[in-house]
């Protein structure tokens, strides 16, 4: 366990210290493992911990999906500075606020009206819809 476990005692309302160990099968029979640590302020209930922590994955892959196939993320080659994080955020802001758009169509399609129109950007960016 990382070093950082042996502080816990001083976190306030700290209940749990959670480990699981993956494993990610790739093709050609190639695994790969890893350990990820988790932290709650919940007592311990295993069923319950395991629930939420595919719950937050889950929702992180779709996440990382959609940013792959609307935005090409995979794709970028920023590579200088900070530039990948601060694309990485701008493009976050961006799925967000088309998410929140009322009009039903694809991710793919809002952004493309976004950049096809001044107008339906706008609607996007600001919230507002004149023909709903």
């Amino acid at each position: 366990m990382s070093d950082w476990v042996s502080g816990a005692a001083k976190w306030p309302g700290l209940q749990t210290v959670i480990e699981v160990e993956r494993e990610r099968h790739l093709p050609g029979k190639k695994v790969e493992t890893g350990i990820q640590y988790y932290i709650s302020s919940l007592s311990v209930d295993a069923q319950r911990v395991a629930r939420g922590i595919r719950r937050y994955w889950e929702v992180e892959n779709k996440a990382h999906w959609v940013l792959d196939v609307a935005f090409k993320e995979d794709d970028s080659r920023i590579r200088k500075g900070d530039g990948a994080e601060n694309v990485a955020i701008i493009r976050r802001f961006c799925l967000n606020l088309a998410r929140l758009d009322p009009r039903k169509n694809s991710m793919r399609g809002k952004l493309k009206q976004a950049g096809w129109s001044d107008t339906r950007r706008a609607e996007i960016l600001f919230g507002q819809d004149n023909n709903i």
